[in-house]
């Protein structure tokens, strides 16, 4: 039995079915915590848009993709207490789709995907929401020694 390390952690998201409501040119948060709520000061933290990644925080310091330049970010004040939630700005119909969060921290990665989806009403135009769905779990080990055999 492998003993527990500082890096034991998941990456948790709001209850299944939560929604939250949001409108074009406003600010789009994603909710992404660990648990337990441990500082990912020290992680390597990428959200990524389909397969564009939105930003990543490495190293003590935040990088935005191209179609994100100047408009996405994390809560850096929250990293702390594990808050690895991801700000967009001026949210945009081209920002719509599933978002991964990864999460690195030695030598285990952990995701988790979250559906940003157009909300189908006769009544509500131009409303968006985020589906707090959990797409996936997954959960990498990069040193082979390891692994169960």
């Amino acid at each position: 039995m492998a003993a527990r390390g500082g890096n034991d952690f998941q990456l948790v998201i709001p209850e299944r079915g939560e929604r939250v409501k949001i409108c074009l040119g406003s600010t789009l948060i994603v909710s992404c915590h660990l648990s337990p709520a441990i500082s990912a000061v020290d992680m390597e933290v990428t959200w990524y848009g389909g397969t564009a990644c939105v930003c990543t925080y490495k190293t003590r310091k935040m990088t935005q993709g191209v179609d994100y330049e100047d408009r996405a970010s994390l809560f850096i004040h929250g990293l702390m207490k594990g808050n690895v939630s991801l700000r967009v700005k001026d949210f945009r119909e081209s920002d719509l789709g599933v978002y991964m969060c990864q999460v690195t921290s030695g030598n285990k990665t952990h995701q988790i995907k979250v559906n940003v989806a157009e909300e189908v009403s006769a009544n509500l135009k131009d409303i968006f929401t985020v589906d707090y769905k959990r797409e996936s779990t997954n959960e990498y080990h990069g040193d082979s020694d390891n692994q169960l055999e």
